[in-house]
């Protein structure tokens, strides 16, 4: 074996080297990025989320500031304090979560409306609202609102067991 073919061998091995060391450093890389990937979609996830919450505590925010927005208390007279705003030009309503104590297991709270004496389902109180509101469909002359304590998960068509009573107007 001569000089030169060493020399071509050598070449050869350096050759071999860099490229076993540049495709060792592109799968590094490669799975780098792949995590990096997954990071930055987990990231846009919470900033998706972080927006939505924020687009819906806007408009609740500007419901509570507006002048025409009432409160109204409801009570038991005894434990229960809860508040839900009504605005009856914006056609809004909603409800506090905050004043309502977590219901007992299998038991689930439906918010009502009373109009003309009779008891309009509001839906279910979802214990887990952002920002502790939970906006409620708006129900033309309602005269007051209610929670009542359901053991069903979707509620029932009447009030079973009533919590918590108020009255709109009674309160301005």
């Amino acid at each position: 074996m001569g000089f030169s073919s060493r020399i071509y061998s050598f070449v050869a091995l350096v050759c071999v080297c860099f490229v076993a060391f540049f495709f060792w450093r592109t799968m590094f890389l490669s799975a780098e990025k792949s995590e990096l990937v997954k990071r930055v979609a987990a990231l846009q996830s919470q900033v998706d989320d972080c927006a939505t919450r924020r687009e819906s505590t806007t408009s609740m925010t500007n419901m509570l500031r507006d002048t025409d927005t009432r409160p109204v208390k409801l009570t038991d007279g005894k434990v229960y304090h809860i508040t839900i705003f009504h605005n009856a030009i914006r056609k809004a309503c909603a409800l506090d979560i905050s004043g309502i104590p977590v219901p007992p297991d299998q038991k689930y709270l439906q918010c009502w409306a009373n109009v003309a004496g009779k008891s309009v389902s509001l839906g279910m109180v979802d214990m887990q609202s952002p920002a502790g509101w939970q906006p409620l469909p708006y129900t033309e002359n309602a005269e007051g609102y209610e929670i009542s304590e359901e053991k069903s998960p979707q509620g029932n068509s009447t009030p079973t067991m009533v919590m918590a009573v108020g009255v709109l107007g009674s309160n301005e």
